[in-house]
């Protein structure tokens, strides 16, 4: 069972977001795939908003799942950027070497 929730929160334009609610780790990959197949297969959207004010804690898988995802948004000619990453989260993601693959707010 996953301990995060995710949802797509809307789209606007080129524009698609995501929102996440709680622990993001590999419990979650299933989840998050669909998420964000349904964003990365819409007509329009193109850059795509992932809201982390509601993640607690990010583990490599996770990780690994931002990374494969921002790929595949970038294959099909978008972009990714995080908004709202707690202290934590962000820590993480400065030692994965983040800062410079994904627009971090």
């Amino acid at each position: 069972m996953s301990t995060a929730v995710v949802t797509v929160t809307g789209t606007t334009g080129t524009t698609g977001k995501l929102t996440i609610d709680g622990l993001f780790d590999h419990t979650f990959h299933a989840d998050f795939m669909k998420a964000t197949d349904q964003l990365v297969s819409h007509p329009t959207v193109r850059n795509i908003v992932i809201d982390f004010e509601k993640v607690s804690l990010i583990d490599s898988l996770g990780v690994g799942m931002l990374v494969v995802f921002k790929d595949r948004a970038q294959g099909e000619g978008g972009t990714v950027a995080l908004r709202n990453c707690g202290a934590d989260v962000r820590r993480i993601l400065e030692i994965a070497g983040l800062r410079k693959e994904f627009a971090i707010h």
